[in-house]
């Protein structure tokens, strides 16, 4: 094939033919399973006319790579010791900020307690409400100076993974697949129906 046209010539009716074909018994099984090679016989063909202009545009392509890493290296040269200035500036602020937290979370927990002592011991829930609100509002004190960017990252761990919400747990697709490529329906999977398309 020399050209889009013949391409396009060639496809239509093939695309077309495959509308027509109901496979119900032997006879039109083949003649399906002939078509298919005719197809494959066909994208070959696509591919063979199209290879070359892709393969120009893959060495163009790798040039313009190169061009770009090496100008992306010479970038980096500049940018490394700023960047690194930036990061130790960064980690100070952090520092700080942790530290402003640790502070109010320390004065959160001497409020709360106070909050338990006074319902305990002054059997006083008006006073200990009070106090619980006072607890809750208590925040770091630090005035953030906007575009730092300094992020805090929240993080858990499992305490205890019984008590977990099964909304929070995830099905092992990785393990099922394995199993029922290597078992197919042979192996019985409780709440899994294996089947195939």
């Amino acid at each position: 094939m020399n050209s889009i046209e013949e391409i396009q010539q060639a496809i239509t009716p093939m695309v077309t033919e495959v509308e027509k074909f109901e496979v119900s018994n032997q006879l039109n099984y083949n003649a399906a399973a002939n078509y298919i090679l005719d197809i494959k016989t066909m994208k070959k063909k696509i591919k063979q006319f199209f290879d070359p202009t892709i393969e120009q545009f893959k060495k163009a392509k790798g040039a313009a790579e190169k061009g770009r890493k090496a100008e992306v290296e010479r970038m980096e040269k500049f940018l490394s010791p700023v960047e690194d200035a930036e990061n130790s500036l960064m980690l100070k602020c952090k520092s700080y900020e942790n530290e402003q937290a640790r502070i109010a979370e320390e004065e959160r927990k001497r409020k709360e307690e106070e909050a338990a002592k006074a319902r305990e011991l002054l059997e006083d829930n008006e006073l200990a409400e009070k106090i619980e609100e006072e607890a809750k509002e208590i925040e770091p004190e630090i005035n953030r100076v906007a575009g730092l960017g300094i992020r805090r990252t929240w993080k858990w761990r499992v305490t205890d993974p019984n008590k977990i919400p099964r909304e929070f747990l995830v099905i092992d697709t990785i393990k099922i697949n394995a199993i029922v490529r290597n078992f197919q329906d042979k192996e019985k999977i409780e709440g899994i129906e294996v089947y195939f398309e």
